[in-house]
């Protein structure tokens, strides 16, 4: 099986959270102008920080935005995890 099919896989079996954009938006919003980041990325690290996980992303313009923040323990790289 590919690395690609293991991972929709993977995605299928997860339990799927439901989070008020109310919520998470305003939290985007600052995090995206503290950053000078798009907010449509800062979407994603604001519902990991709000949920208290890890953000995986294979964007390396955001892995280094937010690298020497508070908000750098939030986001793992893609290339960084190890597929068996």
């Amino acid at each position: 099986m590919s690395q690609a099919a293991e991972g929709a896989v993977a995605v299928s079996e997860m339990a799927i959270t439901w989070t008020l954009d109310e919520i998470i938006c305003p939290e985007a919003v600052r995090l995206s102008l503290e950053l000078n980041h798009p907010v449509y990325d800062c979407i994603y690290l604001a519902l990991a920080q709000r949920l208290g996980t890890s953000l995986v992303t294979a964007d390396a313009r955001l892995a280094a935005a937010v690298s020497d923040t508070a908000h750098g323990h939030l986001v793992v790289t893609l290339d960084s995890l190890v597929f068996e």
